[in-house]
């Protein structure tokens, strides 16, 4: 793995570990995403170089469950 996908990989999980944080504890709704690239230590721009919108990191992020349970 090249030195920029792992940037990638380490700025996902960074943003995924934050949100996944924030979820727990006030629910998918009411969670912003000014709270979560607060969480992860991040500008907002970064946050939508990867991901396009909170809906798409949390299906992302839990994706992977909905398939375990169908």
């Amino acid at each position: 793995m090249g030195k920029r996908e792992e940037n990638r990989r380490l700025q996902t999980e960074r943003i995924a570990y934050a949100a996944l944080c924030l979820f727990c504890s006030q629910g998918l709704e009411a969670v912003t995403i000014d709270e979560i690239v607060a969480g992860a230590g991040i500008a907002k721009g970064s946050f939508y170089r990867y991901f396009d919108d909170k809906s798409q990191l949390v299906d992302e992020l839990f994706s992977p469950m909905a398939l375990g349970v169908r």
